[in-house]
């Protein structure tokens, strides 16, 4: 393949990197050598290759990237170390279900149901259970049977519905008065779109346990609301938002009423104790709700649960909503302290149960999830994260697959197989010093999930530290910070590799916690090369329009280097996958498999690659194209050739275009593909606004 504007033989070298290598034996004719053995390897594989299929790893990033990341079907299917076929949700039922019959008011009149279409026995299927050290993945290792049971945590009978209705008539006056609990039908429609949706992405409810009439009322109301965003019902979804917020505020001001009271020297009423419910709050016979209400350990759990799906959803849902999700946001850290964040754990007894085992990991994925999600608004919002790395001392989330168990049983079998999760403190340590962390056991696809999210406050803080984003000269961090991090980044990716779940195929059956950790690596890796967060000035600064966006850079010229370089393929790479599977195809489905870790990552990777091209462009048209390094004339065939798989092969190569021109023109193609891959239906108003954004981008930049 050639470029048309074949006159210039410079040109056929950087349009065509097989006819390059193939006439220049590129490997011998480009006598520099890159920076360091890590770059070295992550271009070693590059040579030969057709750049118009820059995902397959295995010959071309199998260094730097997972080595098979695209798991098919068939592939797995042919691969007899490949789990069970299943789905995210793999303890959850088929979706081909046979509802049950609407009820009147008094359900005798439609008693009967239609038979169901789910089994309603267990079935067995094969699970993968590796052994406790077995970490190779090449080793044949057997396939242990389990029995899958139909799984519906949705699913609320009159029974539950009716016990429901008694918890919100226990705390009718702290609920607006035009309130209404929605029907049972609509709850369950509602929880089964979070449990779906939301919750395949962030697991801190066992759905195998969950039972919505001993769930507190505001995190079901919580667990509702996003869940009805997920049903396409946001009329519905935010007026729960809003019932569970007042919920919420009441609860919060009833903790503080006992300080108040002391504070101010009224009279404490004395009252006989109420009953406590199965939720750990207070149930209250009266209409006037009683304000000694306290906490066990298991409602400030829920309370803490709720507040991380609400502020969740303030934080990517309506733009108008974003002072909710900050304000949520240190309430939620201060839960956090309380729940005994900043704890070391025991190690658990050997005959734990698993109602206690459960209990613990629940804690655990709860609080990495609102740190996570913390993490996340200091990327989108510029605030510092209000949960520190250095404040975490619980153990890292377990594994997916005694997490899912259904059993005690089967649960016992998982626990005595896979090693304990360490603490996250332990496992950061090791990184920073670019430690293997995965040598004596794999860690869960959530353990990578909050590691990575480490890694990442430690880029942002230091760019806040630094003062970075304004120093006179515009450097960048220190080189030995850099160099730090990027061990940090290689060894966090071996044990990415090292974890059976991880994968960056958006439907994989292993779940979405892998792909979304690679989201926030790219994000990681742009923040520790760009003086400021390219995509948040784009996002959520109004005033700021695409044409001031190009006018000031986050990349310069003398940033050029190898380890930029590394930036850069991160950036090519995450476009990649969209491409492979399809532009249009992802823009109509990504709303269950992409979560908004890609939309905020993909955002500042659109905005990293056009600006790093641009700057390209303008040192081959003041230097000439000798100027460009090999791994730099890679990179930009790479791009190229996305671009050529994809509707918009037809704005390359028009003839008589030099190639300064084709690469400025490229750096406006790659946004605009990325503007099209959001331009779908989501859930979330972030996404609609990174393709609306985008799209703009790309017009300036094709304009200028």
């Amino acid at each position: 393949m050639q470029l048309q504007t074949s006159q210039d033989n410079v040109l056929h070298e950087l349009g065509d990197p097989v006819l390059a290598s193939q006439d220049n034996n590129t490997t011998a004719a480009f006598a520099e050598p890159f920076q360091d053995s890590f770059t070295q390897d992550l271009f070693a594989s590059m040579d030969g290759v057709e750049f118009d299929f820059p995902w397959d790893d295995t010959r071309m990033l199998s260094s730097f990237l997972p080595n098979v990341p695209f798991e098919g079907l068939q592939d797995e299917e042919a691969n007899p170390l490949a789990g069970p076929r299943t789905r995210h949700w793999e303890n959850l039922p088929n979706t081909t279900t046979q509802p049950e019959p609407l009820e009147t008011g008094s359900e005798s009149e439609l008693a009967s149901r239609l038979p169901s279409m789910e089994p309603e026995r267990p079935e067995v299927m094969p699970l993968r259970v590796a052994p406790k050290h077995d970490h190779d993945r090449g080793s044949q290792q057997p396939q242990e049977q389990r029995q899958v049971h139909s799984v519906r945590p949705w699913k609320i009978s009159p029974e539950d519905y009716t016990r429901i209705l008694g918890s919100f008539a226990g705390i009718r006056a702290a609920l607006p008065p035009s309130f209404s609990l929605p029907s049972k039908y609509t709850l369950s429609r509602c929880l089964e779109g979070y449990f779906r949706g939301f919750a395949i992405h962030l697991p801190f409810l066992h759905a195998v346990t969950f039972s919505a009439a001993s769930t507190a009322p505001e995190l079901l109301l919580a667990l509702s609301a996003i869940g009805a965003l997920y049903r396409f019902e946001p009329a519905l979804a935010y007026g729960l938002y809003d019932v569970t917020q007042s919920l919420i505020t009441w609860h919060m001001r009833q903790r503080t009423r006992p300080a108040l009271d002391r504070l101010t020297n009224e009279q404490q009423q004395q009252k006989p104790a109420t009953p406590r419910s199965s939720t750990g709050f207070a149930t209250f016979p009266s209409s006037t709700p009683d304000v000694s209400e306290t906490y066990t350990d298991d409602g400030a759990l829920q309370m803490l649960q709720a507040m991380t799906v609400l502020m969740a959803m303030a934080s990517w849902g309506d733009h108008d909503l974003t002072r909710d999700a900050l304000s949520m946001s240190s309430q939620v850290a201060m839960l956090a302290r309380e729940l005994k964040i900043s704890d070391p754990e025991t190690p658990p007894a050997p005959n734990q149960s698993w109602e206690e085992g459960l209990r613990h990991e629940k804690r655990r994925r709860t609080l990495f999830a609102a740190f996570s999600l913390l993490n996340l608004q200091s990327v989108a919002f510029n605030v510092p994260p209000l949960l520190l790395n250095q404040e975490i001392a619980i153990n890292l989330p377990g594994c997916a697959s005694s997490w899912q168990a259904p059993t005690a049983a089967e649960w016992s079998t998982l626990r005595d197989t896979h090693m304990p999760p360490r603490p996250f403190q332990e496992k950061l340590n090791e990184l920073l010093a670019g430690r293997r962390i995965h040598h004596e056991a794999a860690l869960s696809s959530f353990g990578n999930y909050a590691l990575i999210h480490g890694l990442l406050q430690q880029v942002l803080l230091a760019r806040q530290a630094s003062g970075s984003f304004v120093d006179a000269d515009g450097s960048l961090l220190c080189d030995t910070f850099v160099e730090t991090m990027h061990r940090a980044f290689h060894a966090w990716q071996e044990s990415w590799e090292a974890t059976y779940e991880s994968t960056t195929d958006p439907s994989s059956p292993k779940g979405p916690m892998g792909f979304n950790a690679t989201a926030i690596l790219r994000l990681a890796y742009i923040r520790l090369h760009a003086k400021s967060g390219p995509g948040r000035k784009l996002l959520f600064t109004q005033e700021r329009t695409a044409e001031a966006l190009c006018a000031e850079r986050v990349v310069r010229a003398e940033d050029r280097s190898s380890r930029l370089d590394q930036a850069v393929l991160q950036c090519i790479h995450a476009l990649s996958i969209p491409v492979r599977v399809g532009v249009s195809f992802v823009a109509r489905t990504q709303t269950m498999n992409w979560s908004v870790e890609h939309a905020l990552s993909n955002l500042e990777c659109a905005v990293f690659l056009a600006q790093w091209l641009l700057v390209v462009s303008e040192c081959v048209e003041a230097s000439g194209l000798d100027t460009m390094r090999l791994d730099e004339r890679r990179l930009v065939n790479t791009a190229r050739g996305l671009v050529r798989e994809t509707e918009l092969r037809g704005h390359l190569d028009e003839k008589g275009q030099s190639h300064v021109v084709q690469v400025r023109n490229l750096a406006g193609l790659t946004v605009q593909l990325w503007a099209q891959i959001f331009s779908g239906h989501h859930v979330f108003d972030t996404v609609r606004l990174v393709s609306s954004q985008l799209s703009r981008l790309a017009s300036t930049l094709q304009n200028q």
